[in-house]
C-alpha cells in the first residue's frame, strides 16, 4: 500500500505526462546486483542518544559499485537530504541570535557576594531582568544551566517520578556548587503582545520540590523564594515591595531597590524588543526568498532548553525551513486575546498560532513536555483553531534521539510545502469558544434541562435537588462507570486528568442516551489556573460542536445564582451533610456483620437528604431581602441555609447514632487499623475513579477517613480563590463566607462527634501553617492543603497511616507527593488513577506495614 501511495503522489505532484515521457527501469539490472561487502557499526553522534546501529552494505551491478545504509531511521547516516532545500548561510537563525542577545548575562555583577540564578522556568524568559536587578543590587551573579546530563541527574533527585522533564532538569540545575539560590515563583507574567496570564502549578512548585530534595540529599544550598507578580509591568507596586523583600532577605540595604528595578526593567525590555526585531526580519526574509517559517510554540523552557527539546528546532534548519520561536513573533494588535486561556504561555502560543494561520506563510509546530498538566488540553484547542490549515504538534519527553521525530516532521513540511501561501483566518464561531463563557440570567434558562457535573455519588444529585427545590428541570449526569468512562474517551486523548474523563464521559453518556429535544445546559466546575478545571468547560464545548449539539446543548459553570440567594449556602450543606455519612460509611464498613449492611444504611440516609434538599419551600421573605444588595443576599442565604435545618439535625444524629452502635457489636478491634485519605478531591470520593479503594481498604481490616469536600471549600474561601466553584473573592463576602461556613460546619460535626468521637476536628488555618516551612501558600489549589492536612492529622494521631489518591499527571499531586515524601516518619501511600486497576501488591503491602507496628489510634469499642 505504501509504494501505490507513494505512485498516486508522484502523478499528483510531477503529472502523468512527465511520468509516461519518462525512461523506463529495467529491472533485470536488479537481478544482476550482489553484495560486495556487509559490515555493521553503530552511530554515536553526540546530539542523539539513540546509538542506531547502521548496515553499510556495498552492492555491485555490473561494473558500478554502490553504499548502502539501512537498519533504521538514523538522520545522520540515513535520512536522504538530497530533496531538501538548503538554507542560505545568510538566512536568520532566530534561536541562535537569541542565544546571542543572553550572553551578556551568562554572568554579570562585580559584587563580593554570589548568588545563582537557575535558567529553568520562567526565567527562560525573564533572565535579562533577574540578572540585572541582582547584579544592580550588589551580587555576582552566576547563571546556572542544563547540559546533557541534567534531565537523569533530575530523576536521581526529584522525588515525584512522574513530574514533567521541565521540572526533573530544574532539581539537577539547582544542585550547584552555589551557597544562594535565588529561584523565584513567579506567579503571573506580562506580555509584550498581549494580556499575559498564571504560570502553571508545576513552575510554581518546582523551587519548593528542588529545595526539599537537595535539603534531603544533605545539600547545604539556601534557596531564596521571591513570590512575584510581573502582569501588571515590571514597575507594579506591588512588585517593587517584593523586590525590597527580597533584598532584605539577601541581607543587602533596599534603598537602591526602586533604581535596580528600572535598570531591570530597562534590560528586559530592550531584550523584548530585540527578540521582536529577529521576529520581523526572519519573517520578511522567509517571505522574500520563498522559505517557509515555521513558528515554534510551547513553554520557552522546553523550545529552548536542549535538555528536553530533542533539537527539534535544528531539524526544521536541516530541511529547508526557518523556525521562529514564540517570544521572537510579534504578535499584530488585532489577534484576539482568548481571555479564557489563563497560562500565560499557553495563552500566547495559541495567539502566535492564530497570527501565523492569518498570514498565510507561516505554519505553527506545538512542543510540549511529556507529562505536561497544560499541554494536555491545549493541545486540543490548538488543534481546533488550526484545523484546514498546515500544523502539527510533537510531546518530548526529554530522552535524547531526535530520530522519531523525523519522519514527523517531513511530513509536517510536506503539506507545508502544498499550501498555497494565502492567508486561512479561522472561523469566527471557533474563536467565539475562547471568549469568556455566557452567563445568562439563570431565570431565561427556566425552560432548559440542567444536567450536574458527577462526582462521587451523591454531589451531583444534592445539585441537581436544590436547583430541583427552586423550581427547575435539574438531574444528576450519569454515575461513573467503565460504560461512561469509555464514552468519555472518545474525545479525549489519555492525556487529560481522570477527572476530565470521567465528568465529560458522564455527560457524553447522558447525551448519548437521552438525544436533547429542548435546550440542555451542563453545569461544570470552572478554574483560574491552579489546576486543570479551567479547561474542562472550553473542552466540553468543543466536543459538543463535534457532536453537532451546539444549538441545544450549552455550558454554564457552578456559581452563586443572583435569582436563586442561598442555593450554594444549600449546597454546602447537603455536601457538608452527605460527607459525614460518606465518613461514617467508610469508617464502618469493617464492622458489618454481613455483607451489603453500611451501604443499605448509607444509601437510605442519602435518599431522605436528597428529599429534604429538594423540597420546595416559601421563599418570599428571603426573595425580598435578596434583593438589598450584599448584606441582603448573606441574609437570604443564611435563611435559605437553615431551611429545613432540623430536618439535617435529625438526620445526622440518627445516621451517628446508627453506625456507632455498629462498632459495639465487635470485639477483636486490635486487628484493625485506620488511614487517613486525603489528595485529590475528586478522586477520593469517587468510588469508580479511584477504583474503590476505600472498599479494598475496608475489606483488608482498614477503618478510611475520608478528608471531606469543605476542607477544599474552607480553603478556598481562605485564599479567597474562585477555583472550582467560584465562591466569594469579594472582601465583604468573603469575610462572611470565612465565619459562616466554618460555623455550620462545626454545627453538624459537633453533633456527629458525641457519637463518633474518632471524628477528626479539621482547621484550615492550622493545616496552611503546618505546611509552611515546606511549601508556602503558592502554588494555590491543592497541593499546600495536602501537605499541610497529612501533617496536621498524624500530629493529632488521627490515623495509622495516610492514603494519597491523585490523577496520573496531575501537577498539584505530583509537587505533594515531591514534599511529604520526606516526611519518613509518616507512612504514606501516594496512588495515581488512571483508569487502569490498582496494583492490590501496593495495598497489601502497605496494611502488611501498618500491621506489623503498634496502632497509632485508639481501638476502644467506642472509639
Amino acid at each position: 500500500m505504501g509504494a501505490w501511495g507513494i505512485g498516486l503522489c508522484a502523478i499528483r505532484e510531477l503529472g502523468e505526462e512527465k511520468l509516461f515521457a519518462a525512461g523506463t527501469f529495467d529491472l533485470n539490472l536488479a537481478l544482476n546486483a550482489r553484495v560486495v561487502s556487509r559490515i555493521e557499526f553503530r552511530c554515536a553522534d553526540s546530539k542523539c542518544h539513540n546509538f542506531c546501529h547502521i548496515d553499510k552494505t556495498t552492492v555491485a551491478v555490473g561494473a558500478a559499485e554502490k553504499t548502502v545504509l539501512s537498519g533504521g531511521a538514523c538522520p545522520k547516516y540515513e535520512i536522504s537530504s538530497i530533496a531538501s532545500k538548503k538554507i542560505p548561510k545568510e538566512a536568520p537563525n532566530a534561536l541562535e541570535e537569541r542565544m546571542a542577545l543572553l550572553e551578556n548575562f551568562r554572568e554579570a555583577g562585580t559584587g563580593d557576594r554570589e548568588v545563582g540564578v537557575p535558567y529553568v522556568g520562567v526565567l527562560n524568559g525573564y533572565l535579562p531582568w533577574m540578572v540585572t536587578f541582582l547584579s544592580e543590587i550588589g551580587f555576582r551573579v552566576k547563571v546556572l544551566r542544563s547540559d546533557s546530563k541534567s534531565l537523569a541527574g533530575g530523576e536521581e533527585r526529584c522525588f515525584s517520578f512522574d513530574s514533567c522533564a521541565p521540572a526533573k532538569i530544574a532539581h539537577a540545575v539547582a544542585d550547584a556548587d552555589v551557597d544562594t539560590l535565588v529561584f523565584p515563583k513567579f506567579l503571573n507574567l506580562h506580555d509584550r503582545d498581549g494580556h499575559g496570564g498564571r504560570t502553571c502549578p508545576m513552575e510554581q512548585g518546582m523551587a519548593d520540590m528542588a529545595d526539599q530534595a537537595l535539603k534531603a540529599r544533605g545539600r547545604n544550598i539556601r534557596f531564596v523564594k521571591p513570590l512575584l507578580n510581573l502582569r501588571d509591568g515590571l514597575l507594579n507596586r506591588r512588585l517593587i515591595g517584593r523586590l525590597r523583600g527580597l533584598a532584605r532577605e539577601l541581607g543587602v540595604d533596599d534603598r537602591h531597590v526602586k533604581t535596580a528595578a528600572r535598570r531591570a526593567a530597562k534590560a528586559q525590555q530592550d531584550y523584548e524588543h530585540a527578540l521582536a526585531e529577529i521576529g520581523r526580519r526572519t519573517l520578511a526574509y522567509g517571505r522574500g526568498q520563498g522559505i517557509p517559517v515555521v513558528a515554534v510554540i510551547g513553554s520557552l523552557h522546553v523550545i529552548y532548553d536542549r535538555a528536553v527539546n530533542a533539537s527539534i528546532p535544528d531539524l526544521l534548519r536541516q530541511n529547508g525551513v526557518l523556525s521562529l520561536p514564540m517570544d521572537c513573533y510579534p504578535i499584530p494588535d488585532d489577534i484576539p486575546e482568548l481571555p479564557r486561556i489563563v497560562w500565560e504561555d499557553a495563552n500566547r502560543a495559541l495567539r502566535v498560532a492564530l497570527s501565523a494561520r492569518n498570514c498565510g506563510e507561516v505554519f505553527p509546530l506545538f512542543l510540549s513536555s511529556f507529562g505536561c498538566g497544560p499541554a494536555s488540553f491545549i493541545e486540543h484547542f490548538f488543534r481546533f483553531l488550526m484545523e484546514g490549515y498546515p500544523h502539527t504538534a510533537l510531546e518530548s519527553d526529554g530522552h535524547g534521539g531526535f530520530a522519531g521525530f523525523v519522519t514527523r516532521i517531513q511530513a509536517f513540511l510536506h503539506t507545508v510545502r502544498q499550501h498555497d501561501g494565502r492567508p486561512v483566518p479561522a472561523e469566527s464561531s471557533r474563536l467565539r469558544l475562547f471568549d469568556t463563557l455566557e452567563r445568562p440570567p439563570l431565570a431565561s434558562q427556566k425552560d432548559s434541562k440542567f444536567v450536574v457535573f458527577t462526582m462521587g455519588d451523591q454531589t451531583a444529585p444534592i445539585m441537581a435537588a436544590v436547583y430541583r427545590s427552586w423550581g427547575y428541570d435539574a438531574i444528576p449526569a450519569i454515575p461513573t462507570s467503565a460504560v461512561s468512562l469509555a464514552a468519555g474517551r472518545r474525545d479525549c486523548s489519555g492525556k487529560e486528568c481522570l477527572a476530565y474523563q470521567l465528568i465529560w464521559g458522564s455527560f457524553r453518556k447522558y447525551l448519548d442516551d437521552n438525544p436533547p429535544e429542548k435546550r440542555t445546559v451542563l453545569l461544570q466546575i470552572s478554574g483560574r489556573g491552579a489546576c486543570r478545571t479551567c479547561n474542562f468547560s472550553m473542552k466540553d464545548q468543543i466536543s459538543i460542536e463535534n457532536m453537532g449539539l451546539s444549538d441545544r446543548v450549552s455550558l454554564r459553570h457552578v456559581a452563586a445564582e443572583l435569582e436563586c440567594p442561598g442555593l450554594v449556602s444549600r449546597f454546602y450543606t447537603g455536601t457538608l451533610v452527605w460527607n459525614l455519612l460518606n465518613q461514617l460509611a467508610a469508617y464502618h464498613r469493617p464492622y458489618e456483620s454481613e455483607p451489603g449492611e453500611v451501604d443499605r444504611i448509607y444509601d437510605d440516609y442519602c435518599s431522605d437528604l436528597i428529599r429534604i434538599l429538594e423540597k420546595p419551600s416559601g421563599r418570599g421573605f428571603s426573595g425580598i431581602i435578596s434583593k438589598m444588595g450584599s448584606v441582603g443576599r448573606i441574609v437570604s442565604g443564611s435563611i435559605e441555609q437553615n431551611q429545613g435545618s432540623a430536618l439535617f439535625e435529625q438526620l445526622v444524629r440518627r445516621a451517628s447514632t446508627q453506625f456507632a452502635a455498629m462498632r459495639k457489636c465487635r470485639t477483636d478491634q486490635n486487628s484493625l487499623r485506620t488511614i487517613f485519605l486525603t489528595g485529590d478531591i475528586y478522586l477520593r470520593l469517587d468510588d469508580f475513579g479511584s477504583d474503590a479503594i476505600i472498599r479494598r481498604l475496608n475489606a483488608r481490616g482498614i477503618r478510611v477517613i475520608v478528608e471531606p469536600l469543605w476542607v477544599l471549600a474552607e480553603y478556598l474561601v481562605e485564599e479567597r480563590s474562585a477555583e472550582l466553584f467560584s465562591l466569594p473573592q469579594g472582601t465583604f463576602m468573603n469575610a462572611m463566607a470565612k465565619v459562616l461556613l466554618p460555623k455550620s460546619r462545626k454545627h453538624f460535626y459537633e453533633m456527629a462527634q458525641e457519637q463518633n468521637p474518632w471524628l477528626p476536628t479539621f482547621d484550615v488555618p492550622e493545616m496552611l501553617k503546618k505546611a509552611k516551612p515546606i511549601i508556602d501558600r503558592h502554588p494555590r489549589g491543592e497541593a499546600p492543603i495536602t501537605v499541610g492536612s497529612v501533617i496536621h492529622h498524624w500530629d493529632k494521631a488521627v490515623s495509622d497511616g495516610i492514603v494519597i489518591v491523585g490523577p496520573w499527571g496531575c501537577g498539584p499531586a505530583l509537587i505533594a507527593e515531591s514534599l511529604l515524601k520526606h516526611q519518613r516518619q509518616i507512612p504514606t501511600l501516594f496512588v495515581y488513577n488512571d483508569g487502569s486497576p490498582l496494583d492490590e501488591r501496593k495495598l497489601n503491602g502497605f496494611v502488611f506495614r501498618l500491621r506489623r507496628q503498634e496502632p497509632k489510634t485508639a481501638t476502644e469499642t467506642g472509639r
